[in-house]
């Protein structure tokens, strides 16, 4: 007699069908290397300009809109794992391609992206609306989207517009 023959006062039998639960320690599963991401970020931070990890966050925040916090990117920074909005934002304030956190803590290399390449395809794309999308808000995306959208003003032309 097995211990899932035996059944206790509760328990239904589709509970009883199924097999024990294996958990596994640290060393069985697949570990992401956030360590090796921290040390990245860092290094490509200071050599982006951003001295300490406050104007990284004041960069985050400019470029997409983000609220951060500077005990965020010490976390990222110190190699502890963080959600995959605040990876979005850095890869963008970064400059690199969406996906290069991923990559680093794969054991590869962050692609960075070059100004005078075609622009991303269609599902790169789409995968970074989403996450900006998730980071952002759904009421700040939008919003964002609309101010895009929007021809660019001129200040000087838009001051002889009002004086004519």
């Amino acid at each position: 007699m097995s211990v899932w023959d035996r059944s206790r006062p509760g328990r239904d039998q589709r509970q009883l069908d199924r097999p024990p639960l294996i958990r596994h320690s640290a060393r069985v599963t697949t570990r992401k290397d956030w360590k090796r991401l921290g040390k990245y970020v860092q290094a490509a931070r200071v050599d982006a300009g951003h001295k300490t990890q406050g104007q990284f966050v004041q960069a985050i925040t400019d470029r997409t809109g983000s609220s951060m916090t500077v005990r965020t990117i010490g976390n990222l920074e110190r190699g502890h794992s963080v959600a995959a909005a605040t990876l979005a934002a850095v890869e963008l304030t970064l400059g690199w391609r969406p996906g290069s956190c991923d990559a680093i803590l794969d054991g590869g290399e962050p692609t960075i992206v070059d100004k005078n390449e075609p622009q991303e395809s269609d599902t790169e794309l789409r995968r970074s609306l989403r996450v900006l999308r998730r980071a952002l808000g759904r009421e700040r995306f939008f919003q964002l989207i609309d101010e895009m959208s929007q021809p660019p003003t001129d200040a000087g032309s838009s001051q002889a517009e009002g004086t004519s």
